[in-house]
């Protein structure tokens, strides 16, 4: 049964710097490592993690919001795209990242759930960390 997994996030950096560490494609890859490709205008693909991840921006508000179709390529064909929204808070001089990745299939939330920390909200952090203030 598909699970929704929610997670809050606090970076010492402005929403537009946290929007840009996802939604821009070379600071994507260079945060994480890994290829991104990311359209950022509506209906548009994107790929992610050399292609591992891959789906369709479905909505964006700049600095603010992101709505994506989401999947990872080892999924089961006849799982459903799960949908996942990253939302950009400013919380004093920082940004809080609430996210909402629903629709994840069972077999894969673990990984998904514990993925995000480990790839993502770490290596933002230390990138964030490095940059001059």
């Amino acid at each position: 049964m598909p699970r929704t997994m929610t997670q809050r996030v606090h970076f010492d950096a402005p929403p537009s710097t946290v929007f840009a560490l996802y939604m821009d494609s070379r600071l994507h890859a260079e945060t994480t490592g890994a290829g991104a490709a990311i359209d950022p205008r509506p209906g548009r693909a994107f790929t992610a993690w050399d292609g591992y991840i891959g789906g369709v921006t479905l909505h964006v508000e700049p600095d603010r919001m992101v709505v994506q179709t989401w999947r990872g390529s080892d999924w089961n064909r006849d799982d459903p795209d799960s949908i996942f929204v990253l939302l950009f808070l400013a919380d004093g001089e920082g940004t809080s990242l609430h996210v909402t990745h629903a629709n994840i299939p069972d077999g894969q939330f673990e990984g998904v759930r514990d993925g995000w920390k480990q790839y993502y909200w770490q290596p933002w952090k230390r990138w964030i960390k490095k940059q001059p203030h």
